[in-house]
């Protein structure tokens, strides 16, 4: 990305490397579980490429189920969020779909125990009545 932005799977996938260094990239994608493994390797690759990451000479590590892997290392290449909101306009308008279903949601629990004590009243009059 151009000026040091990287996005936001891009940030946990160097604040992961430079809290754990000598890790591969598929010790990275088991454990952060992110998507499909391709997609993860890619940016890890393109990281790579634009000079965050240095890769190590291949060795063969338990976590690499028998292949030879290259560890990677942080070069402390500077980076930032290129995401100055925190999240996409499409990602804001879905938090606001849940938040309106999580309020009507509680509008017709609140619905149903009303009309329960309301029936429940009913019952006990017609007892009375009876």
């Amino acid at each position: 990305m151009a000026n040091g932005k990287v996005g936001p799977v891009s940030v946990r996938i160097i604040e992961f490397v430079k809290a754990n260094p000598g890790i591969h990239a598929g010790e990275i994608t088991r454990r952060l579980g992110k998507g499909r493994a391709g997609s993860v390797r890619e940016t890890i690759r393109r990281l790579i490429d634009e000079g965050y990451f240095a890769k190590g000479e291949k060795r063969v590590v338990p976590s690499s189920k028998g292949h030879a892997v290259s560890p990677l290392r942080y070069t402390g290449k500077e980076y930032r969020s290129g995401y100055d909101s925190g999240g996409s306009l499409r990602c804001d308008r879905i938090k606001d779909r849940l938040a309106a279903e999580r309020e009507e949601e509680a509008r017709l629990n609140e619905s149903i125990l009303w009309a329960g004590t309301v029936i429940r009243a009913m019952v006990d009059s017609g007892r009375i009545a009876a």
